[in-house]
């Protein structure tokens, strides 16, 4: 892990400094310049209310939200990810980066995918109605820190502009192309490599990649994570499909055969091709971009020991 990151989850400051008021809570005192007072606010007047869930900064879990509770965390300012989750699926996340100085208030409403970031006349309405809920006494490891890394988009990152998808294998080179078909038209995902970011794909979305034969491995995630390995012959294209699972919401890569020829061109007649953009080089989404590959390489590692399962990009696959 990089070191920016491990001073930060170790240096959380997750109790809010305090002082005497006659309010119903307490006065909180300002953030430094080096710090970020984060308020994470939950309503409870929706129906399954009572189930509870639990805050995490980067690494680790640092509190829990239940109905009608705030949680104040005061954070060293930095690189920042902040998620919820519950039963252990991420629910909503969102990048705090570099905001030193800043109180941001974060309301989270059951079932949502993202938190509302309130302005402070809304936040304080919010706060006078909500039991405050210290963070834990001892932090616990983030499980689902990587299915949240894994999306760029829903942590408020847009780097994918569009393409043209023109890429062609020559004599040193094979060329993958991984598409979406119209399903969950309102979610984006993020694909990877064990070598670097691939793209992040909209509904009826395309991103393609050269590749250097041999062996590649790929992941998707959202609701738990999918593997792929593609072995691949210069000269050959590949087509893989990431297949979302609907009211379930998990996240398939399914090669594509080459005996179904007929069917994808009826796919890929759909589609519209994008490619990661200029934004991809900021430190935000480098940061995060290593602590993703470095876990994609140590599942790729687990599946060459036979220890995970995976769809197989092979010679079934390749194109012409």
């Amino acid at each position: 892990m990089p070191v920016l990151l491990r001073l930060l989850c170790l240096g959380l400051l997750v109790s809010a400094s305090t002082a005497a008021t006659s309010d119903e809570h307490p006065a909180v005192e300002p953030p430094g310049p080096d710090e970020t007072l984060v308020y994470v606010i939950r309503e409870g007047k929706m129906m399954g209310a009572a189930g509870g869930h639990w805050i995490a900064v980067n690494d680790n879990t640092v509190g829990s939200l239940r109905n009608d509770n705030h949680v104040i965390l005061r954070l060293p300012a930095g690189i920042i990810t902040l998620n919820i989750a519950s039963g252990g699926l991420p629910a909503a996340a969102i990048a705090l980066d570099h905001r030193g100085g800043e109180t941001i208030y974060l309301l989270y409403e059951l079932g949502a995918t993202e938190f509302i970031e309130l302005d402070d006349k809304r936040a304080h309405k919010l706060i006078r109605k909500t039991d405050l809920r210290e963070p834990l006494d001892e932090v616990t490891p983030n499980n689902e820190q990587f299915a949240v890394l894994m999306n760029l988009s829903r942590l408020g990152f847009d780097v994918m502009v569009p393409s043209d998808g023109s890429a062609e294998p020559d004599a040193e080179h094979a060329v993958v192309t991984i598409f979406r078909q119209k399903d969950g038209k309102n979610f984006e995902f993020g694909i990877w490599s064990d070598s670097g970011f691939v793209g992040t794909l909209g509904a009826r979305e395309a991103v393609t990649l050269r590749l250097r034969p041999g062996s590649h491995f790929f992941m998707a995630g959202n609701l738990g994570v999918t593997q792929m390995r593609a072995d691949v012959e210069a000269g050959k294209r590949y087509y893989a499909w990431l297949d979302y699972g609907g009211w379930i919401g998990r996240v398939r890569l399914t090669p594509v055969l080459a005996a179904d020829a007929d069917e994808l061109e009826k796919w890929l007649s759909k589609v519209t091709y994008v490619t990661p953009g200029p934004a991809i080089d900021s430190e935000s989404v480098r940061v995060r971009e290593k602590l993703v590959v470095d876990y994609v390489q140590q599942v790729a590692e687990q599946a060459s020991r036979g220890e995970i399962d995976y769809n197989l990009l092979g010679p079934d696959s390749a194109f012409p």
